[in-house]
Formats: C-alpha cells, sequence, structure tokens
C-alpha cells in the first residue's frame, strides 16, 4: 500500500479507492487525469496540483415556469445599494421603490 499523506489514509495499488487504515473503510474519492487519487471534496490534485473541474449548473437548460433568471432581475436605483427589486416594486435591501419618483 501507498501512503497518501495522513497515516490513517491508505491508497490500495492499483485501484482507484481510497481507504482508512484504521477502520477499513472505503472513502469517496475523485482520479486526476495524472493518475492520482484523491478525496472527493479535494479542489486540487494533491499530486499533480491540478484544479478539478466544478460541475456549475447550467441556467439556459433549467426547466419549469419558476426557473430563477438573473438576467431578469432589476436592480435598485440607489447606486450604492445591492438590492433588486420584488414583485412588489421596492427594493428587498432599502425598501425604495422601484422609480424614485414615485
Amino acid at each position: 500500500m501507498l501512503d497518501f499523506g495522513d497515516n490513517r489514509l491508505k491508497k490500495t495499488q492499483g485501484e482507484k479507492m481510497l481507504t482508512c487504515e484504521a477502520c477499513g473503510h472505503e472513502i469517496e474519492s475523485r482520479v486526476c487525469s495524472c493518475g492520482g487519487v484523491n478525496l472527493a471534496d479535494a479542489k486540487f490534485c494533491s499530486y499533480c496540483g491540478s484544479l478539478f473541474q466544478v460541475e456549475q449548473p447550467d441556467l439556459e437548460t433549467e426547466s419549469g415556469d419558476d426557473a430563477y433568471d438573473p438576467r431578469s432581475r432589476t436592480l435598485c436605483s440607489d447606486d450604492t445599494c445591492i438590492g433588486i427589486i420584488s414583485e412588489q416594486g421596492v427594493c428587498t435591501e432599502c425598501g425604495k421603490p422601484a422609480d424614485p419618483s414615485g
């Protein structure tokens, strides 16, 4: 067995999984293109340093009438506020109306 850094984690040679040396439990893992076996939630490969790609949900393919589209939001008219205009016509952060004159 090859030592995987932490003394309690071992990588079985020839197999692409991690096992706990203390209890023998299989640990969720991911394999890098270099062949290195890493913990499943790793952001970088511990062998070559490559960044793992994180799958982002595609907003274009979401189905349903209630799918949130960030491009359809209306920002608050106050340039110092980070809020968006709600369905009631007021800012979600500062409470100002969508039309500051009214």
